[in-house]
C-alpha cells in the first residue's frame, strides 16, 4: 500500500513539474542606420496593416497590435502582444548634425511570432531589425 502511494505521488510530480504554460510574445525592434549603427529615439509603429491595402475588413482588425513607441540607448523597442500574428513594422528617425539641417529616415519589415508552451522561466522573444534610410 505504501509502495502504490509512493508510485502515485512520483506520477503526480512528474505531470506537475513538467508543466507547460502558454506564454504570449515579445517583440524586440532593433532600429539601425544604412551601415548598422544602433539609433536612439527612433519612432516605431506596429500593426497589422501599415500598407492599407492587407486590411480590407477594418472591423477584423486587432487594434491591440498597432503600437508605437521611441527606441531606447541602443535603438531597441519592446512590445508585447496577446497572440500570435503577421504584422508590419516601421521606424522613423530624425536626426541631424545641425539643427538648420532637414534630415529624415525611415524604413519597414514585417514580424511573424507566436505564442508557444514553455516552461517556467522561458521566453517567448522575436527579434526583427529595421534598417532606415534617408529620404
Amino acid at each position: 500500500m505504501k509502495a502504490l502511494g509512493i508510485i502515485g505521488f512520483s506520477v503526480f510530480l512528474i505531470a506537475f513539474a513538467s508543466c507547460k504554460k502558454v506564454v504570449q510574445p515579445t517583440l524586440i525592434v532593433t532600429v539601425v542606420d544604412s551601415v548598422g549603427v544602433p539609433l536612439e529615439n527612433a519612432r516605431v509603429f506596429t500593426h497589422p496593416c501599415l500598407d492599407g491595402v492587407s486590411c480590407s475588413d477594418p472591423e477584423r482588425v486587432n487594434i491591440n497590435f498597432a503600437k508605437s513607441g521611441l527606441t531606447n540607448t541602443v535603438g531597441q523597442i519592446s512590445f508585447e502582444y496577446p497572440y500570435s500574428a503577421i504584422i508590419d513594422v516601421a521606424a522613423q528617425w530624425t536626426g541631424c548634425d545641425t539643427p538648420a539641417t532637414y534630415c529624415m529616415s525611415a524604413g519597414q519589415t514585417v514580424a511573424r511570432f507566436e505564442t508557444k508552451k514553455l516552461k517556467k522561466g522561458e521566453t517567448n522573444e522575436y527579434n526583427v531589425e529595421v534598417v532606415v534610410y534617408d529620404l
